[in-house]
């Protein structure tokens, strides 16, 4: 299978099953990913994300009110020293991010978000057949 035909099995899964099922099926739990933003995105507010209800607060007390300041603070590794913010919270921020950057991608974004995701992971399609690709090993999102 080469790398066109992978793209357009996830890009066909990502419609069935979502995008979170579809990156779990084919690269397990721990994922590399990049993702772009565009400035609105960056100026939304963290309700868009539709967080539950611990971790809106515990960032609101944190004084992170837009989308683009969350990012910035995950990417800096601060994030996890937000109080009241355990590894669940955690890790629905990152999802709940990452979700909402997926939407806002054109159909031409998705294509070129899944070659990267098949460029820089190991994953699994079709009954356990392992890809891994420049030999690197996935790491968490």
């Amino acid at each position: 299978m080469n790398k066109e035909e992978i793209v357009k099995v996830l890009m066909d899964t990502e419609k069935k099953c979502g995008l979170v099922e579809t990156l779990y099926r084919v690269f397990g739990k721990n994922i590399k990913v990049y993702i772009g933003l565009s400035k609105s995105a960056c100026d939304a507010s963290i309700e868009e994300l539709v967080l539950s209800v611990r971790s809106y607060n515990a960032l609101r007390r944190a004084n992170i009110s837009l989308i683009g300041d969350l990012i910035e603070l995950l990417n800096e590794g601060g994030l996890k020293s937000v109080r009241n913010l355990g590894v669940k919270s955690f890790r629905e921020i990152q999802t709940k991010i990452l979700v909402f950057c997926f939407e806002k991608l054109s159909v031409r974004e998705k294509n070129a978000f899944f070659e990267r995701l098949v460029e820089n992971n190991t994953f699994n399609i079709y009954g356990g057949i392992n890809y891994a690709n420049n030999g690197r090993n996935a790491q968490i999102y």
